[in-house]
């Protein structure tokens, strides 16, 4: 009885280190392809908004302030809960610096950097923005006793070849340690808003300069 026990145990083990392998690869997949829809529907609430981010009797601020309420907050709808390969992170890039440049009237040839637009239109790059989302997410997670408990979940399995692929976890770690909020605790709430604001406008971009960018179909083309 003991054996039939036993190898109860471990049929079930291995069967939820299946499951969770393939959850890894389903988010990677998933993550892929919310990226790609955020950008057709950023693009779609950018084009509809061209009059007034393009208009001259509208400061840069203002048309910035709109592009992160309507045309950002579109991009990164649901990025709280992303893991994005430099790829992905790159069409993010490329994209949101194509609608900057389109909104500045800055044109490729010009020798304009990128961070410069940022700061006139008074908005984040897209990978702090990303960041700042992501670790207010994991707080509120973390401060959550049923979703804390299944984040730290404990899945033995065996590891395959070459390095994992990146996870939700292995972000939120590079977060931390970017913004030096390793010793921040989540579960002081007013704390670590407090602590994420500050880093969010203490960081510098993370990217510099104007690479290139394709609009996602757009006859826009910088680099």
């Amino acid at each position: 009885m003991r054996n039939t026990y036993v190898l109860q145990q471990r049929i079930v083990w291995r069967l939820i280190s299946l499951w969770w392998s393939f959850r890894n690869q389903l988010a990677i997949t998933v993550c892929k392809l919310a990226i790609i829809t955020r950008c057709c529907t950023a693009w779609g609430k950018f084009r509809k908004l061209l009059p007034i981010l393009t208009s001259r009797h509208i400061s840069l601020s203002t048309r910035g302030k709109v592009f992160n309420a309507c045309v950002r907050s579109t991009l990164l709808h649901g990025s709280e809960s992303w893991a994005p390969s430099s790829s992905d992170l790159h069409r993010l890039q490329c994209n949101n610096r194509a609608m900057v440049r389109w909104i500045c009237g800055v044109k490729p040839n010009d020798d304009v950097t990128t961070d410069s637009l940022y700061t006139k239109l008074g908005i984040q790059e897209v990978a702090i923005a990303l960041r700042t989302k992501r670790l207010r997410w994991f707080g509120h997670a973390s401060r959550n006793n049923c979703t804390n408990t299944i984040m730290n979940m404990d899945i033995p399995s065996a590891r395959g070849r070459g390095r994992p692929r990146k996870s939700w976890s292995d972000c939120i770690k590079i977060d931390l340690s970017v913004c030096g909020m390793g010793n921040t605790s989540p579960h002081n709430r007013d704390g670590w808003i407090a602590w994420v604001r500050r880093s969010s406008r203490l960081l510098p971009t993370s990217v510099s300069g104007t690479p290139a960018a394709d609009g996602n179909g757009s006859t826009w083309k910088f680099t």
